[in-house]
């Protein structure tokens, strides 16, 4: 399968694994299509292929085993869901949870209602992902991608600063953080935040990306 670059058309390739995960196959090879989903930077970064794998995952969810052992992961499904206009489906992945309250399932809640225009309820979502477990950074992080998103760059910032603080290892925060430093127009602090990221993530090509074009505007 290949694209029109003579590159392997990575779409297609999604596609056909999904499928190949039939109804056959063991639950656990069927909840690979999520974490994979969650590695995999074609489908990171291509919600319509992602929900086609997540379709699968969640037919691995209803196994008690892996509804068991791994409860959170379901509600990475959600984003992918809304933004590709099956909001059933993202309300279906945040609810499968039941009475457990995850983190990554407020912080993803906060996304969908802000894809929706709900921007109030949205970072009230945010706050109790948050406040939920205040030493995790991922609610910090998305909190962050949200106001920088509705142009509140200092606020991301803040975001960015304590998801650094609470995961000091963590690339995510201090790229986005560096993007921010960017778009205020302070280049050489961006570049130290992308430098303190690619420690962690040297092979991260949207990262290598932003600190070569922060780079060229300290010539």
């Amino acid at each position: 399968m290949s694209g029109t670059d003579g590159q392997p058309d990575q779409e297609a390739l999604a596609s056909a694994w999904a499928a190949d995960v039939g109804d056959d196959a063991a639950p656990a090879l069927k909840a690979l299509c999520g974490r994979r989903v969650l590695i995999d930077p074609f489908l990171t970064g291509n919600p319509k292929a992602a929900a086609r794998e997540w379709d699968v995952y969640v037919e691995a969810f209803a196994n008690p085993s892996v509804r068991t052992n791994d409860p959170h992961t379901i509600c990475f499904a959600a984003p992918s869901y809304e933004k590709t206009g099956q909001s059933a489906k993202a309300e279906a992945a945040l609810n499968a949870v039941g009475s457990l309250t995850l983190v990554d399932c407020d912080r993803f809640r906060g996304d969908i209602l802000d894809l929706r225009g709900d921007w109030p309820s949205a970072q009230a979502w945010y706050a109790k992902a948050v406040n939920l477990a205040p030493s995790v950074p991922s609610g910090y992080y998305s909190w962050g991608a949200a106001l920088a998103k509705h142009g509140n760059l200092e606020g991301a910032a803040e975001k960015f600063k304590g998801a650094n603080q609470k995961g000091p290892h963590w690339a995510d925060p201090l790229k986005a953080w560096g993007d921010v430093l960017m778009e205020q127009g302070q280049a050489k602090k961006a570049i130290e935040k992308y430098d303190e990221a690619l420690k962690y993530a040297p092979n991260w090509t949207a990262l290598k990306a932003a600190r070569e074009a922060a780079a060229k505007q300290t010539i």
